[in-house]
């Protein structure tokens, strides 16, 4: 029970008091370091909270140490003639003090402590003085009552200023832990852009020195080049076909074998000589050799690749052997007078084709240089750029940073300043109430021991009536029995608000009704409540739009910000994060192509002797910046697969029967080298072909005959772009019939053909020309181009272009090399089309071409569906 607790508290205290080393200051228990340790013994058991000044248990622990003589000093604002009382009453005691105590107060009242006092005091009883000091009691408690209220509230005001400004300072705190991991963060970003953006830069530097150097060698080269072009086109007109040459011997290093000598051909005439030594590059020194080679009947075209050549002491060398010995000597050379014009002049042609192709290759080979250079240079600045922009966006965190955490530092600062000196406002406070409410405290027991020392020491006759025990003996005074009011502790009510200030009703019931004692204070009452700001939280406006991407590949960063409405207060809910970020152009800006999955396979490419289906993977995005992507026609993008591989039976033998719906053009060469047997050959099986389509209805053919131009100069007359050349008579490509499906009559026709001669192998401008027939062809057939061919070709790099463009128009080339030259095959091949087996019948001789089987294989090659 609330009294059991209260003795027990005040039996702990006065066991304390007995101990050495305690005493009591100002109602409360103090000892010294010896006497704290012995409390410490006693009290192992849980401690019991302080006491708080003023308190009913402090009161009884305050009144159990209570003397006559303290009382006398506590007590303040005595009536003179309750004073002059009580010194009358107490004075019989000769308790210490009490002639102090009156002479205090009567002073105070302005009366001496003579006759006066002795009046007052003689109109006085004890029943009277114990009214006036319950009186004064119940008025000490009203006022502790008053002064612990006040206390109380400020002492909330105080906390919960406190308390704010420790929240404002963790806050602060927080915010500056956030604001410097930020900072780091973004300062390690700074670092990696920095060096990343330092080697961007180098390999940039790098690139372009390496680009430059690679560019003006391929430059030099082509000047070379150039160079050499005037010079062979200067040699060529000052010889003549009756033109005399030396054939010089150079004898062979013992033990080596005859067939280890060195020869070579060159020009008698000095001026010539002279010409040809002027030549720099390897292209043009090799041709000019394979050229006289030929004019002597020394070699030709089709082995000369296999030799090397070289230029010594101004001529030009035919070198048989691997590794010549430089300190042979030459022996007498030889003049050679027996030239074949037709040769001569046909090889120089060849020559300054190949020159001009070389040219044009290197002048190719430069555009694609410089191309690839530019796009490397594109990426590296786009990479560079993008790294500028994330430099510069890191940058601004970083102030941002900076200036947000001077202003977190600078709300720390103010936080704890404002801490410490509310800390120390509570200090002085504190004691001020604590001063207040013992003083209070003092009044009031001192005025209750005053009192109780008065019935100890007096009794009226009203007041043996009244304290008289039954059955006592008459005229014998009874101990008075004085109780005073005893309250509850104040229930507090529910409060009208949570915050931003309530009221609430606080009561308390009588424990104990007073009886002679200090009457009940007031057990009702009205105070406030919740008077600390409500919390108010931050309030944000909505996001902004993105920024743009800090670069378009590699990884870049976009940023939104938000403004901040309103900052939280008084523990609100903080504002969330006022910027935020994502990642954007993660595509690598070096990334590889990604390719479609494969398309089913197609249909078989021939209908008999083994054909091929395809299926293919198409490019679905293409490749970025330095990434790869495999070629259409490797493995990893296009694949075969054998197909139909029974052997082809003509239904009408010999010969197999084309019945696929073609357009067809017959490309026959009918130059120079291939002699009258040769040409005879060509015509018999483009007639077999002719009419091995004839007869169906889905074929159209036609034949185009073509040599080659009679010299350089016609030449590059044939590839100017103003088209004044004649194509039959200066290009010598000309139309033995436009496509038509009279293929009976066009096979009579061809037989009556007569040879160009000329040189041979305007492969490229017969190309062309069969090109642009079939865009008069039908949309519903085929194209095909049939090439029947034995001569050298000129312009092979433009021979190329071409037939690359026209596969790309899906016209489809079959290539049919009459040569023993693996190496003029392995060239054609580059023009036929896919699957080149399928596209390239290679004979190895006229009398093989005439052979019904070969017909058959270039028949079941061309057509995909026969009979």
């Amino acid at each position: 029970s609330r009294a059991g607790r209260a003795h027990s508290a005040l039996s702990l205290r006065r066991a304390a008091m007995a101990m050495p080393g305690t005493f009591l200051l100002a109602g409360c228990l103090v000892a010294t370091v010896a006497g704290r340790q012995l409390i410490n013994e006693a009290w192992a058991a849980p401690a019991e909270p302080r006491l708080e000044v003023g308190s009913p248990q402090h009161l009884e622990a305050l009144m159990a140490n209570m003397t006559t003589a303290r009382a006398l000093s506590e007590v303040r604002g005595v009536p003179v003639e309750l004073a002059a009382f009580l010194s009358k009453g107490i004075g019989t005691t000769r308790v210490e003090g009490h002639q102090s105590f009156l002479q205090l107060h009567s002073k105070r009242s302005g009366l001496g402590s003579g006759s006066g006092a002795a009046a007052s005091a003689a109109a006085m009883d004890v029943d009277s003085a114990r009214e006036h000091l319950n009186a004064m009691a119940a008025e000490a408690l009203k006022d502790l009552e008053v002064v612990t209220e006040q206390c109380d509230e400020l002492c909330r005001q105080t906390e919960q200023n406190l308390k704010n400004a420790q929240q404002d300072m963790q806050d602060a705190q927080v915010e500056l832990t956030r604001v410097r991991s930020t900072w780091q963060a973004a300062d390690a970003d700074q670092k990696s852009i920095s060096a990343s953006l330092s080697r961007l830069q180098a390999e940039l530097k790098n690139r372009r020195q390496s680009c430059s150097a690679a560019i003006e060698s391929l430059h030099q080269e082509g000047a070379a080049l150039d160079q050499d072009v005037a010079q062979v086109e200067k040699v060529v007109s000052m010889s003549q076909c009756d033109v005399s040459l030396l054939q010089c011997h150079r004898k062979a290093p013992a033990g080596h074998g005859a067939q280890h000598g060195t020869s070579f051909i060159t020009f008698k005439k000095k001026v010539l000589r002279r010409s040809v030594s002027r030549l720099r590059s390897e292209a043009a020194k090799q041709g000019l050799q394979r050229a006289l080679l030929a004019a002597v009947g020394k070699g030709g075209s089709e082995h000369v690749h296999k030799e090397h050549h070289e230029m010594a002491s101004g001529h030009l060398v035919h070198q048989t052997r691997q590794d010549p010995t430089q300190n042979s000597t030459w022996q007498r050379c030889t003049i050679r007078s027996n030239t074949n014009c037709d040769e001569l002049r046909e090889k120089f042609v060849e020559m300054q084709t190949d020159l001009l192709d070389k040219v044009w290759a290197l002048r190719e080979t430069i555009n694609h240089k410089n191309d690839d250079c530019k796009r490397e240079e594109a990426n590296y600045v786009a990479e560079i750029l993008g790294e500028k922009n994330r430099l510069s966006a890191v940058a601004v965190q970083l102030a941002q940073a900076t200036t947000m955490e001077q202003s977190a530092l600078e709300k720390e600062r103010l936080a704890k300043e404002q801490e410490a000196s509310l800390l120390q406002s509570k200090e002085r406070d504190e004691a001020a109430c604590h001063s207040r409410k013992e003083g209070l405290a003092g009044q009031i027991c001192g005025l209750r021991q005053l009192r109780g020392e008065l019935y100890k020491l007096q009794s009226t006759k009203k007041s043996k009536e009244l304290l008289q025990v039954s059955g006592a003996a008459a005229g014998e005074p009874k101990e008075t029995f004085i109780q005073d009011c005893e309250l509850s502790d104040w229930a507090p009510g529910s409060c009208s608000a949570s915050c931003g200030g309530g009221s609430q009703t606080m009561e308390r019931y009588i424990v104990v009704k007073p009886s002679l004692g200090i009457e009940c204070g007031i057990l009702k009452k009205t105070v406030p409540c919740n008077v600390q700001e409500c919390p108010v939280d931050c309030r944000l406006g909505d996001w902004g739009g993105w920024s743009s991407c800090s670069a378009e590949c590699d990884g870049g960063m976009q940023e939104r910000v938000r403004q901040v409405k309103m900052d939280a207060k008084h523990g609100g809910r903080p504002c969330d994060t006022t910027t935020e970020a994502r990642s954007c152009g993660t595509a690598a800006c070096d990334a590889d192509c990604e390719l479609a999955p494969w398309t089913p396979w197609s249909t078989c490419s021939k209908a008999c002797d083994s054909g091929f289906a395809l299926r293919v993977r198409k490019e679905k995005t293409a490749a970025k910046g330095h990434g790869s992507c495999a070629e259409w026609h490797s493995a990893h993008r296009l694949q075969y697969r054998k197909c139909n591989t029974e052997v082809c039976r003509p239904k009408n033998p010999p010969l197999l029967r084309c019945i696929s719906k073609l357009d067809v053009v017959l490309l026959l060469d009918s130059g120079s080298g291939l002699r009258e047997e040769g040409w005879s050959a060509i015509k018999s099986a483009a007639q077999d072909i002719i009419r091995s389509m004839s007869g169906v209805d889905g074929v159209q053919v036609g034949v185009l005959v073509f040599s080659g131009p009679g010299d350089f100069a016609t030449v590059q007359k044939c590839q100017a772009p103003d088209g004044n050349a004649d194509m039959a008579d200066d290009c010598r490509v000309s139309w033995a019939s436009h496509l038509t499906a009279e293929t009976e009559k066009l096979a009579d026709d061809v037989g009556s053909l007569k040879w160009l001669k000329n040189t041979g192998g305007f492969n490229s401008m017969a190309l062309a020309t069969a090109g642009a027939e079939f865009i008069n062809g039908r949309e519903d057939a085929k194209s095909l181009v049939i090439a029947l061919t034995g001569s050298r070709p000129l312009l092979p790099r433009t021979t190329t272009q071409v037939a690359k463009r026209l596969r790309r128009q899906h016209t489809r080339l079959l290539w049919v090399p009459i040569t023993t030259s693996k190496r003029r095959v392995k060239e054609v091949s580059l023009w036929a089309s896919r699957p080149r087996r399928d596209s390239v019948v290679w004979v190895k001789s006229f009398s093989e071409l005439a052979l019904p089987s070969t017909i058959n294989k270039v028949i079941a090659s061309a057509c995909p569906e026969v009979e």
